[in-house]
């Protein structure tokens, strides 16, 4: 009896990790291209290529994160695992290009969710 309920425990805080992961990811790259174009302490210079294309992954990123806990809601437990280590990779290797350690926080939460997912991926109901 103790083992589903941390299983559902583990299952219910893997879906929270999973939103706020999202969340903060989404909130930083929304967030953080503003400000890093009128930050008034520099010198005012274009906005390089690579931080469009960071932001750009970084949304589409958050994006899939909250479609992995419309998965994990709907209990497809591989898929939402699956899917969730593929986008919380990217984002971290997004996160060391681009120096955003929030996007990187963000990221270890999605891989966290990810890694409980695929584990009690077999004994969905």
């Amino acid at each position: 009896m103790s083992e589903a309920f941390s299983r559902k425990t583990l299952l219910d805080l893997a879906a929270i990790f999973f939103l706020l992961g999202s969340a903060i990811v989404l909130a930083t790259a929304i967030l953080g291209l503003p400000i890093a174009t009128v930050y008034p302490l520099r010198i005012r210079e274009p906005l390089p290529y690579i931080s469009l294309v960071a932001t750009v992954i970084t949304v589409l990123g958050a994006i899939l994160g909250f479609d992995c806990f419309h998965m994990m809601s709907r209990k497809k437990l591989a898929r939402a695992g699956v899917r969730g280590l593929v986008i919380g990779a990217v984002l971290v290797s997004t996160a060391l290009v681009a120096g955003s350690p929030m996007v990187a926080a963000g990221a270890v939460l999605i891989l966290i969710s990810s890694a409980l997912c695929y584990v009690y991926r077999e004994q969905a109901q």
